[in-house]
């Protein structure tokens, strides 16, 4: 089972003059790389919280057929499922139709199970025969919650004035209540990763 990516977010939930403010950055020579900053703090929130921040086209592989119970749809929260689609044993691609699977989401996690007396298809029994298409992310960047865009700030703006990986000749300490406080108050904590 893998889930890609199949169209990223189309901008990033931390706008540049934002961070700029945040960081006390009053000039533009460096907006190339409080931009990169900013996409990788995007890249760290997403990886820690298990979660997409702005709508990103998905899909979910699954090999060898539907598992016996529910799949598990990666990175909420859930905006749309586009399809679910399989190759069947003659070798065809069918969509599924919606009436024959219940789709439950929560800003935690989304879930698909056969809808009442119904079962998941038999399948050709190869590697990414079952393929589920959706998009995932929050509406837009004011939906995002607010302890987040903080630890996007915080991380920006850290990167921005410590711009090697090791501080040689002080003494450092994390900031009771920072990054990692902020970011696991919206972490996945369903499977994240696989099929029940």
């Amino acid at each position: 089972m893998s889930t890609i990516v199949v169209t990223p977010a189309s901008t990033l939930p931390l706008s540049l003059e934002d961070a700029k403010r945040h960081a006390r950055i009053d000039h533009a020579e460096e907006d190339l790389l409080v931009s990169q900053l900013i996409a990788a703090a995007t890249e760290h929130a997403e990886t820690v919280q298990r979660r997409k921040l702005l709508p990103t086209v998905l899909q979910r592989r699954l090999h060898y057929g539907f598992p016996d119970k529910c799949i598990e749809l990666l990175y909420p929260p859930l905006i749309t499922l586009t399809s679910v689609v399989y190759t069947d044993p003659d070798g065809a691609d069918v969509t599924l139709d919606p009436d024959q699977y219940r789709v439950m989401a929560s800003d935690q996690e989304t879930v698909l199970t056969p809808a009442r007396g119904a079962w998941w298809p038999t399948t050709i029994g190869e590697p990414n025969d079952v393929r589920i298409t959706y998009t995932a992310g929050y509406a837009d960047a004011a939906s995002v919650p607010r302890n987040t865009m903080h630890a996007l700030r915080l991380l920006v703006a850290h990167w921005y004035e410590h711009r090697e990986a090791v501080v040689v000749g002080t003494i450092t300490a994390n900031v009771p209540m920072t990054v990692d406080a902020l970011l696991a108050a919206n972490r996945v904590y369903s499977l994240a990763g696989g099929s029940r």
